[in-house]
């Protein structure tokens, strides 16, 4: 009795997790068809492949992002084209973009407000393209971006604050470019980032990377790759790995002035000239102020006495004149 009731409650048990996969799969599809009859033909592109969600426009050779993309597109995939710039407003009413493939272009150029209205956008690939320089408000749309690859591209500086308004950012590449120093607040102001990829640029070994060595040093389980990350300056260091550098090497970087150093220098002596220049002007207007006091000082007493002394001899000579009228 026990052992049938026992394959009566496992029968039913496989019964019931079978349901709830069939229902789990049913929910699914049901989902899915809504969808495609929520996506008419007509959003898809020309030239490309759209399906569930997905637009597929790899290798078509365009050169603008195409138009006429369904609102309710979840990855947009254009690899492979030959697209240079990104426009105003290139991803208009693409609300719930997550995924962005623009690898293998020739993108130069990004507008400051090409990725505006993408705020769901989860992972954006710009690798293999050929832009040089990125505008700090760039990226500030994509609040929920966590991975970006800018790797093997030509970007030659990065701005401080270029990477500073994605909280969620987990992935961070920008190797094989032509990096040669970074300021460091670039990766110090994505503290979320878990992963970076650094490799691949010809870092100059110098004074001016030992901010970046020191993070690098101190965050070596964030670094991918981090054996190829390698010198590119000076001459006897080329090739040379930049977490194989010990410390030593940055000594005398200590015991020198830096460019931040001489500026400060240079301001606080433009203060001190001020000063000194204030305190001149203060000063001689003390002065001329105290000579004229003391020349008023002198002045009034001797007039004085000609006064007392003149009606004095007045007094004396009236005195007189009584003494013989009497």
């Amino acid at each position: 009795m026990g052992d049938l009731v026992f394959n009566a409650e496992m029968t039913f048990g496989s019964w019931t997790h079978v349901h709830m996969d069939l229902l789990e799969r049913l929910s699914l599809f049901h989902g899915i068809f809504i969808f495609s009859l929520a996506v008419p033909s007509s959003c898809c592109p020309e030239l490309c492949n759209c399906h569930v969600g997905r637009v597929n426009c790899t290798g078509k050779g365009l050169r603008y992002v195409p138009e006429n993309i369904s609102p309710l597109t979840i990855a947009l995939l254009l690899p492979r084209n030959a697209i240079s710039a990104l426009r105003p407003s290139s991803f208009f009413r693409l609300d719930h973009l997550q995924r962005l493939e623009l690898q293998i272009n020739l993108l130069s150029q990004l507008h400051l407000q090409a990725f505006q209205g993408l705020q769901s956008l989860r992972y954006l690939d710009l690798s293999f393209n050929l832009i040089t320089y990125l505008q700090p408000e760039t990226f500030n749309p994509l609040t929920s971006l966590t991975t970006l690859n800018l790797g093997n591209n030509r970007i030659r500086s990065l701005d401080p604050s270029a990477f500073r308004l994605l909280p969620s950012i987990q992935e961070l590449l920008l190797h094989n470019n032509d990096l040669h120093v970074l300021d460091v607040s670039v990766l110090q102001k994505v503290p979320s980032a878990a992963s970076f990829r650094l490799d691949g640029n010809p870092w100059a070994c110098t004074c001016q990377i030992l901010p970046l060595w020191r993070w690098m040093d101190e965050n070596r389980d964030k670094i991918q790759e981090k054996e190829a990350i390698r010198c590119g300056l000076p001459g006897n260091r080329d090739q040379y790995p930049v977490l194989a550098i010990g410390k030593n090497h940055f000594r005398r970087c200590l015991e020198n002035f830096t460019k931040h150093d001489y500026l400060f220098i240079f301001l606080i002596g433009i203060g001190l000239f001020m000063c000194s220049i204030f305190a001149c002007f203060i000063s001689s207007l003390a002065v001329v102020a105290y000579n004229r006091l003391r020349f008023k000082y002198k002045t009034r007493p001797h007039v004085y006495k000609k006064k007392i002394g003149a009606y004095v001899n007045r007094v004396v000579i009236d005195d007189e004149e009584t003494n013989k009228a009497i």
